[in-house]
């Protein structure tokens, strides 16, 4: 009785996770151009402007440094904001390529909650 009770659980198991894994395959591949914040490959260069002015107004975005890029304030587990810059690529008036900065603002030689093997953990 207790064989078939553990043999039972396993089947169970397995049989889960593989439904569970069907699901998360299903829902990634419907979302394989999505990037981040509601931006994705492929998408129009007017559509992109339109859409960081739209996030700008409701002040989520806002322009990085020499308005070069988009910045964005990430909120984390650290104790201080993290900007994030970011400003695609187009090819054909479509994005194909999204370089992505990360800066810890409280960042200094002398401050060692931000030291590389810190932040690696965080």
């Amino acid at each position: 009785m207790k064989k078939i009770f553990i043999y039972g659980l396993v089947f169970l198991s397995i049989y889960m996770i593989s439904c569970v894994d069907k699901k998360a395959i299903s829902e990634s591949a419907s979302n394989v151009d999505s990037l981040f914040l509601g931006i994705s490959m492929g998408m129009n260069k007017d559509a992109f402007y339109d859409y960081c002015w739209q996030m700008n107004n409701k002040k989520v975005f806002t322009h990085g440094p020499t308005n070069q890029s988009v910045q964005y304030m990430l909120e984390t587990e650290l104790s201080h904001p993290v900007e994030m810059q970011f400003y695609p690529s187009f090819h054909e008036d479509k994005i194909y390529e999204m370089p992505v900065l990360f800066s810890f603002n409280s960042w200094a030689p002398w401050n060692r909650e931000y030291f590389s093997n810190i932040l690696f953990l965080k």
